[in-house]
């Protein structure tokens, strides 16, 4: 059976540091027995998204030799556990739209840099799907660049995130003020009322210091300041 037709496009960095050959590691799971059909379909895919993530390390080992101080992650293949946990939560059991088993991520000094780098991974590995925070970023200023490749040759759709380097290195600092709204705004929902004016300027405050965070990140890129993740 061809699995590659069931795939459909959908749109994480990951700080896993990939091993040369953990694509061809064999899974070691109990739950490949208690699940068949799924056993199944994963085994398929895989086998074939062995050779697409190789493809994918070397394409974005391209991209890197070509883009000063940009950096690589590509994490070895999703596990059956974290696949069937992702299937079961938010595709509703529907194995068909998996599309992150081959997936890595590449950050990139500045906007210009990460823009020219999509257009050059396209030319290696046709891009069918692109989430673009660039041009228009999150309400928090966070920026990104989400997209999905397809290997021409088996089918196999995978993911590939491009990165600016100094708003990813402040995520989680901006991501903690994040929690901090939610928490405001789920206290108000569990109570079913609507948010107080104390919460509610609680709430813009903490929401503005967000912003600020990737302001200052955002400058500091715009300075030419060099950045790095892996260092």
């Amino acid at each position: 059976m061809n699995y590659s037709n069931y795939f459909f496009m959908v749109g994480i960095f990951t700080g896993v540091i990939s091993c040369q050959n953990a694509a061809q590691r064999p899974t070691q799971n109990r739950d490949l027995e208690k699940f068949p059909l799924a056993s199944m379909f994963y085994q398929d895919l895989y086998k074939k998204a062995g050779d697409t993530h190789k493809k994918l390390k070397s394409v974005a080992d391209k991209v890197s030799a070509n883009f000063a101080g940009s950096e690589v992650v590509i994490p070895p293949l999703k596990s059956f556990d974290r696949i069937k946990e992702k299937v079961d939560k938010d595709y509703q059991g529907d194995w068909k739209k998996i599309t992150d088993v081959v997936r890595g991520s590449i950050s990139f000094q500045n906007i210009d840099d990460l823009k020219n780098a999509v257009s050059f991974f396209s030319q290696n590995l046709p891009i069918v799907y692109v989430k673009d925070r660039i041009s228009n970023p999150a309400p928090s200023g966070y920026r990104d660049m989400l997209a999905l490749f397809r290997d021409p040759e088996n089918g196999i759709i995978g993911e590939i995130q491009f990165h600016l380097c100094h708003i990813l290195k402040v995520k989680d600092e901006e991501h903690k003020l994040y929690e901090i709204a939610q928490e405001i705004e789920r206290k108000a929902d569990a109570a079913q009322r609507k948010l107080s004016d104390d919460e509610r300027n609680e709430l813009n405050k903490v929401r503005a210091q967000g912003n600020i965070v990737y302001l200052k990140a955002s400058e500091r890129m715009q300075n030419g300041e060099a950045c790095s993740l892996l260092k």
